[in-house]
């Protein structure tokens, strides 16, 4: 008995560990509605305002970031209960980003600083969560030459982002990332990189949906 008992038991072990993949495809592989979107104006000025100065607040206490794909960029990890990250994930945000149907994940916000000579190499964004996720690239300041450059994973197609002051939106060129903008790329599926900066600063706050 006890023999066909642990049979029972591996079985139903089985089962459920073939459920949990399945639950997984599907959310994991999915039609996507988005893969990359440029946003303009994602805060009201006032809360863009105040968004720039409690950044500009934390920059005493940012530190090199180590991460191997990276040079000249600085990082600081913000904490659930700050005033940006509750912006970030507050419910005006959430109807803004509302096309890539996904919530607030519990990842924390990042603050970024590039700096001249600053870059990051080809990548795709690491995925964390079972479901479809989204690293968010929101804009503080800008006074760099940089791009952001990126290939579509359907038509493979090289398009590039440029980040400098009054560039135009032409297709398959280059667009301002402004201030105040997001940059929405999915995770695991959008090949991007950011190009050195040759002049000025980027000033960014990364944060995920889900």
């Amino acid at each position: 008995m006890k023999f066909l008992y642990d049979i029972h038991v591996m079985n139903s072990v089985h089962v459920i560990s073939i459920i949990l993949t399945l639950v997984f495809l599907v959310y994991h592989f999915r039609e996507s509605k988005v893969e990359f979107l440029y946003i303009k104006d994602l805060l009201p000025q006032h809360e863009f305002r105040k968004i720039q100065e409690k950044c500009r607040q934390l920059e005493p206490h940012m530190e090199s970031d180590e991460l191997s794909i990276v040079e000249n960029r600085k990082r600081y990890e913000i904490g659930k209960n700050n005033h940006i990250s509750k912006v970030l994930s507050s419910k005006y945000v959430q109807d803004k980003l509302k096309i890539l149907d996904a919530h607030p994940s519990d990842t924390p916000v990042e603050y970024r600083i590039y700096e001249k000579g600053g870059r990051m190499g080809w990548h795709c964004d690491d995925q964390l969560y079972m479901k479809r996720q989204y690293e968010i690239v929101y804009t503080t300041e800008n006074t760099s030459n940089s791009k952001t450059q990126w290939i579509d994973p359907d038509t493979k197609e090289f398009y590039s982002i440029s980040t400098e002051p009054n560039s135009a939106l032409i297709v398959r060129s280059s667009i301002s990332t402004e201030p105040n903008s997001a940059l929405i790329v999915r995770s695991q599926s959008v090949f991007h990189n950011v190009t050195p900066l040759g002049y000025g600063t980027r000033k960014i706050l990364k944060f995920a949906y889900v």
